[in-house]
């Protein structure tokens, strides 16, 4: 799944996209592959504006994926 913007900076629709369309199906296959199809699954973001899409949340609630945020400017402390 390939997405670009005129910008080249992610958008909510782009980021909307690629969580219902690549996401979501990897972590319903990784769950499949574990015999884990009912078990809670998180996915980590920073802060960005364009991460806070409702459509997107609320897909991911629909198959019992969380989402944590990190708030803004602080993503590098969990990279170390």
């Amino acid at each position: 799944h390939f997405a670009s913007t005129a910008s080249g900076f992610i958008t909510e629709k782009v980021w909307t996209a690629h969580i219902i369309n690549v996401i979501i199906p990897a972590i319903d296959k990784l769950r499949e592959d574990l015999s884990s199809m009912n078990e809670a699954a998180m996915i980590l973001v920073d802060g960005h504006a364009v991460h806070v899409s409702l459509e997107a949340i609320q897909a991911a609630l629909d198959r019992n994926i969380l989402f944590c945020f990190f708030p803004s400017h602080c993503s590098h402390v969990v990279q170390a």
